[in-house]
């Protein structure tokens, strides 16, 4: 659903396993590209989804695969001042909403063009 919006909901099928790969990549179609929250279900009937409640929600950026590298790239060099953020003591609270910042601030450069 978009961010902030909690009006309106998809539902598509992501097969990602982070342990084996950082990024997780999906076709999905008829969502405007942009950034979103992401909440972890499963299939409860055609096109419906039971959301666990007690899984964490997720922001993620809907994108163009003509904007994924360099998307991917601008998110990468964010990697090591994450990594000093996490580090520095700082509040997994705060670090988390930096990290959303920085994904937010990427998806308004798609949204944009």
């Amino acid at each position: 659903m978009p961010a902030g919006a909690p009006a309106a909901a998809a539902t598509f099928t992501l097969d990602w396993d982070r342990e084996r790969k950082e990024a997780g990549r999906a076709r999905v179609a008829g969502i405007r590209p942009g950034a979103y929250t992401l909440r972890k279900g499963t299939p409860a009937g055609q096109d419906r989804c039971a959301v666990e409640n007690d899984a964490a929600p997720a922001w993620i950026v809907i994108a163009p695969q003509s904007d994924w590298p360099r998307l991917d790239t601008q998110w990468k060099s964010y990697g090591a001042w994450f990594r000093q953020l996490e580090t520095s003591g700082a509040a997994p609270g705060v670090v988390a909403t930096v990290r959303r910042a920085v994904l937010s601030s990427l998806a308004d450069t798609v949204e944009a063009r």
